[in-house]
């Protein structure tokens, strides 16, 4: 698909923050609203938990940028694409990208139906 295609573009030019090199892009009307990435995230409690990572899932990021463009009412009749790339033979491959649990909840929470959140397998 061609979401996945622009969705793996993008993942290769971000700097790499976390084992896991994955992506979440939001289209809207046929428009891409939204691109997020996993990254560390940047919170005071952080230094409070220094033997602990706390990371921003790419769901959520593309969530957080989507909602500063669309209204949340319109995330139902949004789509939400979810990539994982891994190391692979000489480069990088597609790997399962199934949204967590907890990810899972706060989208359907916020509107996005079940079946219009697609990833790789």
């Amino acid at each position: 698909m061609k979401y996945f295609k622009q969705l793996e573009k993008y993942l290769l030019r971000v700097p790499r923050q976390t084992r896991a090199h994955v992506g979440a892009l939001i289209v809207y009307r046929g428009c891409v609203v939204a691109i997020g990435h996993n990254q560390l995230k940047s919170h005071p409690l952080q230094a409070t938990y220094k033997n602990y990572r706390i990371y921003l899932h790419a769901e959520i990021d593309a969530l957080r940028k989507a909602l500063r463009v669309i209204h949340e009412d319109e995330l139902p009749q949004c789509h939400l694409y979810v990539l994982r790339l891994k190391r692979g033979g000489e480069g990088w491959i597609q790997g399962c990208a199934k949204p967590c649990l907890d990810c899972m909840s706060v989208l359907v929470g916020f509107g996005f139906l079940e079946d219009n959140i697609i990833w790789t397998s």
